[in-house]
């Protein structure tokens, strides 16, 4: 019964559960009434009035299906426009992309400097608005990371991020990032991602990477390879999207916990969730991601600037 009521009351059905009682109670009013009338013996007005009062009633009931259908209609309505309005975003994006990428590839065939992050910070504007428009009521950040050696070195952030902040994770060993211990072990699979769904419930091996994200203010993370290139032979047909190993990743990350949970389905009820986020399928828009890591990939290996610019765009964060 609780269950029962919670849905009949949810919001945007309120209007449309009261409209069916009122309807419901008016049938049993109405029937009690023709049935006293009917059986009292006056057979031509009461004949008049059974008529009348279902005409009354089919019409009740005919405009409180039309309104409960309308809100309905509304609601769809409205998540088709907001489901129109994200692909294009999404669209915008891959197309922006796509031109930095160009643009950088006929720089570099003009053996020009190229100013790649100048590129990522338009591609990062945009990712940020797509992301708030894809997952509504959180902000993201958005920071690229690159594999030098053995340290792992930030070589963009988008302007928002608090420089101070984030400077503990600018240069940090290998080991010491949990996003890049995990593709380690799993950067031979096909379009993989790592997820962290709360910081906070990290294993203790992950300790230094805790404390980053208590300082930096983020809680949930999600990263996706910059993977290195196959180099294809004639004749030769690898598994798709495989590569030889990745030289970074793009990280988005939120200062709430879950942020990300709406690019995935959701996971079999009874099951308990995990952290990692192993549990849920892809969304089809995830594909979206993994190809903007391959194309911010393909600018970073085109660029010939040293990761140490990052130290000459203080503008537009650490």
């Amino acid at each position: 019964m609780k269950a029962l009521l919670a849905s009949a009351f949810r919001p945007g059905a309120t209007l449309g559960t009261l409209g069916v009682a009122f309807g419901y109670v008016g049938l049993a009013l109405t029937a009690t009434d023709i049935f006293f009338r009917v059986t009292s013996g006056e057979q031509p007005l009461a004949r008049f009035e059974f008529y009348l009062w279902i005409s009354y009633f089919s019409v009740l009931l005919l405009f409180v299906g039309w309104a409960t259908l309308g809100s309905k209609l509304r609601v769809n309505l409205a998540d088709l426009l907001t489901q129109v309005s994200v692909r294009d975003k999404g669209l915008h994006l891959q197309h922006m992309m796509a031109e930095a990428v160009r643009a950088c590839a006929d720089l570099t065939r003009q053996g020009k400097t190229i100013d790649y992050e100048g590129q990522l910070r338009r591609v990062g504007d945009l990712l940020k608005k797509y992301l708030a428009a894809r997952l509504p009521g959180y902000e993201f950040s958005v920071t690229v990371k690159r594999v030098e050696g053995d340290r792992l070195r930030a070589i963009f952030r988008d302007g928002g991020q608090d420089p101070a902040k984030r400077a503990p994770g600018n240069d940090v060993a290998l080991r010491a990032s949990c996003i890049f211990d995990r593709f380690q072990s799993a950067d031979k699979e096909p379009h993989k991602r790592v997820l962290v769904r709360d910081v906070l419930l990290l294993e203790d091996q992950h300790k230094e990477f805790k404390s980053r994200a208590e300082k930096a203010g983020f809680r949930s993370v999600i990263g996706f390879p910059l993977r290195n290139p196959v180099h294809l032979s004639e004749g030769v047909d690898p598994d798709p999207v495989k590569c030889a190993s990745i030289f970074g990743f793009l990280s988005l990350d939120c200062s709430k916990p879950n942020a990300f949970d709406g690019l995935f389905s959701i996971p079999a009820k009874g099951e308990p969730e995990r952290n990692d986020g192993n549990d849920r399928t892809d969304l089809p828009d995830m594909d979206l991601f993994f190809g903007l890591a391959d194309s911010i990939a393909t600018l970073v290996m085109l660029s010939r600037q040293p990761s140490t610019a990052l130290e000459r765009t203080n503008d537009h964060g650490p």
